[in-house]
C-alpha cells in the first residue's frame, strides 16, 4: 500500500473520497446527491465523475443525473482504500507525465510499494524525464546509474519519496542508505543488474520520520563540516567546543571552519540549529539538506 501522510486531506482528494466511497456503496448514485454530500456545485462533480474518475474506475452515467461504478470495482476496496486512491488523483500534480494509465497501474497494484508522500502542499514537482525511469526500475528490481552533484553514482533504487512537494529518491550505495534530491539527479540509466530487496532497508526507509535516512553501524563516524560566520568566529573560539570536534581552521574571510566526528546527525543537528544563522553547515550535504527542511517544514506549520 501506498503509505501518505497528508497534513491536509481538505479540498480535491477528500471530494474524490466522497465520491468513490458513494459509488462504492450504492448501485447508483445521482448528481444531485452527490452535491448534497460533498459541498461542491453540480460543475465540478460532473467534471471528477465524467473526466478525471471515469476512465480508471470505469463510472458510467444515463445521462440523466445517475452515476455508478463498474461491478468488479464494488467491495473491492475498503473506504480506507478509495480514500487512499482518491489522495493520489488529487495530488497528481506531483506527478510528472501523471496520466489516466499511471493511476490505472497504482489501482492494479503494479506501483504500490515504490514511492511515499510523507507530506504535501500545493508545491509543483518540476519536470524530470529521469522520474518515471526509477520508478520503473524500482518496480522491476532493477540496479541503476545515476548522475547526482557532477558524480556518476551505481546504485539500487529502493523509495521515490515526496516531501512538502519536493521529491527524493533513496537508494543504498555501497550497502549504504542514501537520499538524492530528485531534481539534481541526471542521466538514469538502466545497468542490466537485477537487486533482491532488503526487507531492514525496506523496514529502515517506511519507518523513518525524516527523508534522509541511515544504515550506518553505530560504531561508523561520520565527519561534519561546519562554519561560523566572521562576525561570531571569536565568540566561538573564546567560548564554544562541540563535543566530537576533531579541528578548527580559520579561513581568509575570517570564518572558522570546524570538522566535528559524530556517530549519527542527532548528536549535532540540534547544537547547529541553535546557533543559526551564526553556523552553517558545510558538509555531509545530507545534513545540511535535513536542518534546512527541518526548518522549512516548521515555519509552514506556523503559517
Amino acid at each position: 500500500m501506498v503509505i501518505i501522510m497528508i497534513k491536509n486531506y481538505k479540498g480535491v482528494a477528500e471530494r474524490f473520497a466522497l465520491i468513490l466511497n458513494e459509488l462504492n456503496n450504492n448501485d447508483k448514485i445521482s448528481i444531485n446527491k452527490l452535491v448534497e454530500i460533498t459541498g461542491s456545485d453540480k460543475r465540478n462533480l460532473q467534471m471528477d465523475l465524467n473526466n478525471r474518475l471515469k476512465d480508471p474506475f470505469h463510472i458510467d452515467t444515463d445521462g440523466k443525473g445517475f452515476y455508478w461504478i463498474d461491478k468488479k470495482y464494488q467491495g473491492l476496496f475498503t473506504s480506507l482504500e478509495f480514500k487512499h486512491l482518491a489522495e493520489i488523483a488529487g495530488i497528481s500534480e506531483l506527478f510528472p507525465d501523471f496520466d489516466k494509465n499511471f493511476l490505472k497501474n497504482i489501482i492494479n497494484q503494479k506501483y504500490n510499494n515504490s514511492f511515499i508522500i510523507k507530506s504535501s502542499f500545493k508545491d509543483k514537482f518540476s519536470d524530470n524525464p529521469n522520474f518515471l525511469l526509477v520508478l520503473e526500475a524500482i518496480n522491476t528490481k532493477k540496479c541503476i546509474y545515476v548522475r547526482y552533484k557532477n558524480k556518476t553514482y551505481d546504485v539500487v533504487p529502493y523509495k521515490l519519496i515526496n516531501n512538502f512537494g519536493s521529491w527524493y529518491l533513496c537508494v543504498t550505495h555501497n550497502k549504504i542508505i542514501k537520499t538524492f534530491k530528485f531534481k539534481n539527479v541526471s542521466n538514469v540509466r538502466f545497468n542490466n543488474s537485477e537487486y533482491i530487496v532488503n526487507d531492514e532497508i525496506i523496514k529502515t526507509i517506511d519507518e523513518s520520520d525524516s527523508i534522509w535516512i541511515s544504515n550506518r553501524s553505530e560504531h561508523e563516524k561520520i565527519i561534519v563540516k561546519i562554519q561560523t560566520i566572521p562576525e561570531f568566529t571569536q565568540y566561538y573560539i573564546d567560548n564554544i567546543k562541540i563535543p566530537g570536534e576533531i579541528s578548527r581552521k580559520n579561513d581568509i574571510n575570517g570564518r572558522l571552519i570546524i570538522e566535528i566526528e559524530v556517530n549519527q546527525f542527532y548528536e549535532i543537528s540540534s547544537i547547529i540549529k541553535y546557533w543559526i544563522p551564526r553556523l552553517e553547515v558545510i558538509e555531509p550535504f545530507e545534513l545540511k539538506e535535513l536542518i534546512k527542511n527541518e526548518l522549512v517544514n516548521y515555519t509552514r506549520l506556523l503559517e
